[in-house]
């Protein structure tokens, strides 16, 4: 496993570019592996090893670079309708917006 490392390191550090979507799964990387044909004759360890090592690394890199802020919104409009207590309406538009922002760390 010490010689694929590297090599899976640079994968993770690649996938990291890529939206969540096109990231390489533990499995998909020991797939990888197995069908380049230098890299399958550094293989000593079964697939259960390779997907524990990239679970491990992916947490210890997502980690430090997961400093992100999440902000949600929400927006609220319409009209309501209002009686005075002299019995007159009166209508009016309503607007009202909600902002939460956090950082995960």
């Amino acid at each position: 496993m010490e010689p694929l490392k590297e090599t899976i390191n640079e994968w993770l550090k690649e996938d990291q570019k890529r939206s969540k979507k096109y990231r390489r799964t533990g499995t998909k990387i020991y797939n990888d592996i197995v069908a380049d044909e230098k890299l399958s004759k550094l293989l000593t360890v079964g697939p259960q090893t390779v997907r524990n090592y990239v679970s491990l690394r992916k947490k210890e890199l997502y980690k430090k670079n997961n400093k992100t802020a999440m902000c949600e919104a929400q927006v609220n409009f319409g009209d309501i309708l209002i009686i005075t207590p002299s019995g007159a309406e009166e209508g009016l538009s309503v607007f009202n917006a909600i902002f939460l922002m956090m950082l995960r760390l």
